[in-house]
């Protein structure tokens, strides 16, 4: 093989291994952007219409049950979303954040230092920032970890839509930064938000993910165990007290990273196969009517399930669920605000302010800082073709903190009039956001290298 045809080979290779996963997700997550917004605007519209009865009696009122012997779980559909199909979001969220920090941005320590210092920072300025507008001893305290969220399908679906104003870098570094923002909001909702445990229940649960890390040891790779189990440890989590979508993220971390084979067998096995279906692409028979050329595409994609890691069969299955289906869902059943003119002065009440500065003001300011003070002291490198203005504008987008912001609003407050006034407070914020960052970002000279 001549030495250009192997450089070409290596390129090809790389920008399959680097480029081509990237690309993938900022377009899922730009399509699942826009579907949330399409979700929110209708769910809007719905909860402001004349028809706004019938959507809270769709959400609220109707219950669906399961009853196995003496257990039963009677929820209604807005219980069920936000705790049963939420921890489907929250269990592709902890596999994200398991691969991350094997393989990905947060595997190598100076490179990781970078995001989590950023995020850590955009968590902090936020509830500080929305502490700064509350009373002492006001009920809407509880709801200071609201403006610490970044939603990061919104995020990328934005940065997407401004095409190449938006450095590779940047998309990365928000990427990372919003998955650390993640493992903090995580711990939030399992330290602030979650109810005396029942610790019955909750030894049960520690039982049940001790044998799924034993099941991984011991080189178990079917998923469907793993599934199963993950079902059950949701069941006892949420009998527990501790919140059920917790489950979701810990059941994550116990999914394999290994496949059955190696990837030297895996080539050798490959190799043959596509021998195989070279021969056979000179055979006069029709695709359809041709048994051999189909067994062997058969174990080339049983070639995959064993060669490829259960962690990212996993992903890869989940990854369009939770981005089309479950967070738009999740919006429409969440976002059915009905505006009256009370809700509308409250924008200036504490709460409000809070949530609206903490998000729009806080998150970049909290990024920006700790980025400045850890690139002065040679603590870690600001990423490469990123300006400090691109880094402002990243610091706006991640105050983009529609789907886990209200997700922490709904803990927070049982209280209608506040939960509703957070919700719309959060759309307010993410809205201003989003303008900040677009403007700093199109106004930004540096050159984009792609």
């Amino acid at each position: 093989m001549s030495e250009k045809r192997k450089n070409s080979t290596k390129f090809k290779h790389v920008k399959r291994v680097l480029v081509y996963p990237l690309k993938k997700f900022v377009q899922t997550n730009s399509l699942s952007g826009n579907l949330l917004l399409l979700a929110l605007v209708m769910g809007l519209v719905w909860a402001n219409s004349d028809y706004q009865h019938q959507y809270h009696i769709l959400w609220h009122e109707t219950y669906a049950g399961i009853t196995l012997g003496e257990y039963s779980l009677n929820m209604n559909l807005h219980h069920w979303i936000n705790d049963g199909l939420m921890t489907i979001f929250f269990f592709l969220v902890g596999l994200e954040i398991k691969r991350e920090l094997l393989v990905g941005e947060l595997s190598v320590a100076r490179k990781a230092l970078f995001p989590v210092a950023a995020a850590f920072g955009g968590m902090m300025a936020p509830a500080i920032v929305f502490l700064l507008f509350q009373s002492a001893g006001s009920e809407t305290i509880r709801g200071w970890a609201i403006p610490t969220a970044t939603d990061i399908a919104f995020a990328i679906g934005i940065l997407s839509l401004l095409g190449n104003r938006v450095p590779i870098a940047l998309k990365v570094f928000l990427t990372a930064l919003a998955i650390v923002d993640d493992i903090g909001a995580i711990l939030l909702i399992g330290i602030f938000y979650s109810a005396a445990p029942s610790w019955g229940y909750l030894s049960l649960a520690i039982i049940i993910v001790a044998i799924m890390f034993c099941l991984n040891r011991a080189g178990v790779r079917n998923l469907l165990f793993y599934q199963i189990l993950s079902v059950i440890l949701w069941f006892v989590v949420l009998s527990s007290g501790v919140h059920a979508t917790l489950a979701g993220v810990v059941a994550a971390f116990t999914i394999p990273v290994q496949g059955k084979i190696s990837k030297k067998s895996a080539a050798k096995k490959s190799s043959k196969l596509a021998d195989q279906l070279n021969d056979l692409s000179t055979s006069p028979k029709e695709v359809l009517g041709d048994a051999m050329y189909h067994s062997v595409l058969s174990q080339m994609s049983n070639l995959y399930k064993q060669a490829g890691t259960p962690l990212q069969r996993m992903e890869h299955r989940i990854h369009s669920l939770v981005s089309y289906f479950i967070l738009p869902l999740f919006a429409l059943a969440n976002s059915g605000i009905t505006i009256d003119p009370k809700m509308i002065g409250g924008v200036l009440d504490a709460l409000s302010l809070g949530i609206i500065f903490g998000l729009c003001i806080g998150k970049p300011i909290g990024i920006v800082t700790i980025c400045w003070v850890l690139e002065k002291l040679n603590f870690a490198e600001r990423p490469d073709n990123i300006s400090w203005q691109q880094l402002w504008a990243s610091g706006c987008f991640a105050g983009i903190g529609f789907t886990m912001s209200i997700f922490i609003a709904g803990l927070a407050f049982d209280n209608a009039f506040f939960l509703n006034q957070s919700k719309l407070s959060i759309i307010i914020a993410s809205f201003f956001s989003t303008i900040l960052g677009t403007v700093l970002l199109l106004s930004s000279k540096d050159k984009v290298e792609s």
